[in-house]
């Protein structure tokens, strides 16, 4: 039976190769054009545990549009275009890949799109599933918060409601977890999966998580 960590493993080895293919169309390359722009810097990161690493900073120009050309990706992964570190977007991407950016200066992780990365199309594709669940979330959390403060620390009454509140939340997860599922299965060979797994319960769905393993090991 194959598990999690040796998904990220055989993820870590594909990305490994990726970063040894080469350029097909003359390299990397992003561009793109933001409405809203006033002439700020962008900083392209490359995402991991550690935190982020700068790859290259580019400003925007009085049209709105900016390119990165001197920007190099070590390998496929996650990596984020951002003004500020609340104001960014997530992509996906290797050293082989054009990227054509288009979004909103002032918000640039809102309704962003990207053209030359399957990769980031179906990150943004998942994130808006995702969205929906952590819509549903928030509403909770409100709901149960106000619930708590009106119970005046009762610790018997307050174990209750935690409870009550791990199974709607567990059933939010169940909700949006078909939909999930099929995207994920509509492009498994991509590392823009891992957005999805703390979503899908690997226990329950295992098959799931090995349709993406072996997609990972053929690419």
């Amino acid at each position: 039976m194959i598990k999690l960590k040796n998904i990220f493993a055989i993820g870590t080895i594909a990305i490994a190769l990726a970063s040894c293919s080469g350029s097909k169309n003359g390299g990397f390359e992003l561009k793109g054009t933001l409405t809203n722009s006033a002439g700020e810097t962008l900083v392209l990161e490359q995402m991991s545990q550690k935190g982020a690493t700068v790859i290259d900073s580019v400003q925007i120009d009085e049209k709105g549009n900016f390119k990165f050309e001197h920007a190099r990706l070590p390998q496929m992964d996650f990596y984020r275009l951002k003004i500020t570190d609340a104001n960014f977007a997530i992509i996906v991407a290797d050293s082989t890949q054009q990227l054509n950016f288009t979004g909103d200066a002032k918000q640039l992780g809102k309704a962003y799109t990207v053209e030359g990365s399957p990769d980031t199309k179906h990150f943004i594709n998942l994130n808006t599933v995702l969205q929906k669940s952590n819509a549903a979330f928030d509403s909770l959390k409100t709901a149960f918060s106000a619930v708590m403060m009106s119970l005046q620390m009762d610790s018997l009454k307050m174990d209750s409601l935690n409870n009550v509140a791990e199974k709607a939340y567990m059933e939010i997860i169940e909700r949006g977890t078909p939909e999930l599922i099929k995207k994920v299965e509509s492009f498994p060979g991509t590392i823009a999966n891992f957005s999805a797994f703390n979503y899908i319960n690997i226990e329950k769905y295992l098959p799931v998580y090995e349709k993406v393993s072996v997609a990972l090991q053929d690419k």
